[in-house]
């Protein structure tokens, strides 16, 4: 029994700043006492880390165990320390070899059966983790496509908390970040279809570009008008390419893309984001 240390990511707002976890481990009343101004949903992750340790097949430790999370005067929020805070107590119990988890990020969420779930904000988080100098971030299967966007820094995946274990005794390996199969559209129509109307062909262009005052178009046929989205969605099929396997470089990284992956999942709200980060 004794002292342990691992790293997590905490958000504020889009920002991300590299968090201690801290763990240790000691003679005294059985329980789990957790420091570093937690909100309700991380104060509840003595629960989720207790079920998901033990229902891996692993022991809890029976003795008085501190999690602190650093800074301590640095707010933190959200469910996203669960798998830094299970790694570092199982460091600090000596069930797992400290040296293998050293400068590498830990972000997830874990469920009583011990499976790493999606997190929000993982983005903005894997970019303070590569600004910080980590080497390594290991997230949730689900999120580990959007980590990927960031270059700098190894990105490895976890779909349930045993698989992590066994990596970390050597006994298994982590996932490496899914490759996204695209299907292929159907051809709908297309303004190369269209002969002529050189006019109207450049009207289109010029209103799915979005250039304006207010970040859109209005086209006029007579006393008609029509936003710039729906006359391009009846005139044509705008095939938008997938955000979530595209590499770029950090500084492309906008602030309202972090935005989105902080507000919410990045699968399901990255079609809508491109229609806005376009226009930036």
């Amino acid at each position: 029994m004794g002292y342990a240390r691992v790293h997590a990511i905490g958000l504020t707002g889009v920002r991300g700043y590299l968090v201690e976890v801290e763990a240790d481990v000691r003679a005294g009343l059985p329980g789990l006492l957790l420091t570093g101004l937690p909100d309700t949903a991380l104060n509840q992750a003595r629960d989720r880390v207790r079920a998901a340790i033990v229902n891996c097949g692993e022991e809890w430790p029976s003795r008085h165990a501190v999690v602190n999370l650093l800074p301590a005067s640095q707010p933190k929020s959200g469910s996203g320390f669960d798998l830094a805070i299970a790694v570092a107590l199982l460091c600090a119990q000596g069930a797992l070899p400290a040296a293998v988890v050293a400068d590498t990020v830990f972000l997830g969420e874990l469920g009583l059966d011990g499976q790493v779930r999606p997190v929000r904000g993982t983005l903005p988080a894997v970019l303070a983790a590569a600004r910080a100098g980590m080497r390594r971030v290991v997230v949730p299967l689900g999120n580990a496509c959007e980590a990927a966007l960031v270059p700098g820094i190894l990105v490895k995946a976890v779909d349930d908390l045993g698989r992590l274990i066994a990596f970390a005794r050597g006994a298994g390996q982590l996932l490496d970040p899914p490759e996204e199969t695209r299907a292929t559209p159907a051809r709908g129509p297309d303004l190369a279809d269209i002969a002529g109307q050189e006019d109207g062909r450049r009207g289109l262009e010029v209103a799915a570009a979005g250039v304006g005052k207010h970040g859109y178009q209005s086209l006029r046929n007579g006393s008609v008008r029509v936003s710039w989205r729906r006359a391009t969605s009846e005139a044509y099929s705008v095939q938008w390419p997938p955000v979530c396997c595209h590499r770029v470089a950090v500084e492309t990284l906008s602030r309202r893309r972090r935005a989105i992956t902080a507000a919410g999942s990045w699968a399901e709200r990255s079609r809508r984001a491109l229609l806005r980060v376009g226009r930036e």
